[in-house]
């Protein structure tokens, strides 16, 4: 029988991507409000868009706010979630200054010009501070503090000639205070400290803290979901194309880079809804090279209907970017040979295959970010999974030409 192979395939223009790297907030874009460690609190009646998420914490006090958004506590996504904050913490941690003689107090009408100040103390905010895009919608702003930053009651910062929060950065060596009616812009992120914005904040951008409580007070908070993140940081790799294509019961992903620099490895991940990512594998990189270098990774827990797949380049200073998305759909035809019931379940499955057991060489059961829980060699008919955490998972029964996989979920 003729096989069709069906391919998503994305061509990249490196030109565009030879002068620089664009921030990457992975899972964190959706977020408005985000704590690695800390408890997230409100009080009075807040109105948020966007997620609210604590990876270590409880989340209290939003019944009666407005949050167009979903909360999310302990689970997958935030788990995914603090890892893309460490990410994002170090992206700005790398990014060198172009002005570190800038006096610790901002604002009272100053007009600041794009760049990235350092401030080797704590700062503050009193006034109004005036971002100046200069006529560049991509213009960009980053304040660094080496300490906490405070800002008075009534502070602002104002946008003008085509500045935009989307491009707008704040990152605290310790404690965000923000006092009544402080009107912030831009992403904010607290290293090892609390944040609190009081009464009548008002924020457009995020707030996020690698360790700490996040506090809030009748505030309105939005997050921007137009942004299309300015370039500051350098590009590692010039990346020529990715793609997937389906196989006989796998999906292989292929890449290629014209040249490289300072590039240690590539990830790739595997997404059911475009947002919540989870890793397929790595593969290593070609460190620094002049040439053209070619990449492929096979997914066997591919999902039934279509796929979403993501590359990311880490170097080796750590820095990580993630190229666009990719998509890939009816690959497979369900095979009914192979069943697990009930489905869900608690902890014991039971496993039906009509067709011929002796030519089964292992069965195996996978979480969704691909650890192997459970192995047999050979056809097994019960599973007892009873120690593990509720979530999906999948089975895949190996057979020395192909393997069946089928989802299931377990939920006690």
């Amino acid at each position: 029988m003729k096989k069709f192979y069906f391919v998503f395939l994305v061509f990249i223009t490196f030109q565009n991507f030879l002068f620089a790297q664009v921030l990457n907030l992975g899972t964190l874009f959706d977020f408005v409000i985000f704590t690695s460690n800390g408890a997230v609190s409100n009080v009075g009646i807040s109105t948020l868009t966007g997620h609210v998420g604590a990876d270590i914490g409880a989340i209290s006090g939003f019944e009666t706010s407005n949050v167009s958004g979903l909360f999310y506590n302990e689970d997958v996504i935030t788990e995914q979630a603090k890892i893309d904050l460490n990410i994002f913490y170090n992206q700005l941690s790398f990014i060198a200054s172009t002005n570190s003689a800038h006096i610790p107090v901002f604002g009272n009408e100053e007009v600041l010009s794009p760049g990235v100040y350092l401030i080797n103390a704590a700062g503050s905010l009193a006034g109004n501070l005036i971002l100046d895009g200069e006529g560049d919608s991509s213009a960009v702003f980053l304040l660094k503090f080496d300490g906490a930053f405070t800002t008075s009651a009534g502070a602002a910062v104002v946008l003008m000639n085509s500045a935009t929060a989307c491009n707008v950065y704040w990152l605290v060596e310790g404690a965000i205070s923000m006092a009544a009616s402080t009107k912030m812009k831009g992403t904010m992120v607290s290293n090892n400290g609390a944040v609190t914005m009081a009464s009548g904040g008002d924020l457009e951008g995020r707030l996020y803290s690698t360790t700490g409580a996040i506090s809030i007070d009748q505030i309105v908070a939005t997050k921007s979901t137009d942004c299309i993140f300015a370039s500051i940081i350098p590009l590692p790799v010039d990346l020529l194309f990715f793609k997937a294509s389906c196989g006989d019961d796998f999906i292989t992903l292929n890449w290629s880079t014209a040249s490289e620099n300072n590039s240690n490895f590539f990830s790739v991940e595997r997404s059911k809804n475009g947002v919540d990512w989870f890793i397929v594998g790595n593969v290593f990189a070609s460190g620094n090279s002049a040439k053209i270098n070619n990449y492929s990774l096979v997914d066997y827990m591919r999902f039934f209907g279509i796929s979403y797949y993501r590359l990311r380049q880490t170097d080796f200073n750590g820095m990580i970017r993630n190229f666009s998305p990719i998509s890939i759909e009816n690959c497979f035809c369900s095979d009914t040979d192979l069943s697990i019931f009930p489905n869900p379940g608690k902890s014991n499955f039971k496993i039906d295959f009509t067709g011929n057991k002796d030519e089964i060489v292992m069965v195996f059961v996978f979480d969704i970010q691909g650890e192997n829980i459970f192995s047999s060699a050979g056809f097994i008919s019960d599973i007892n999974l009873e120690n593990v955490n509720d979530g999906i998972y999948f089975l895949h029964m190996v057979f020395e030409t192909k393997r069946l996989t089928r989802k299931f979920i377990v939920s006690n």
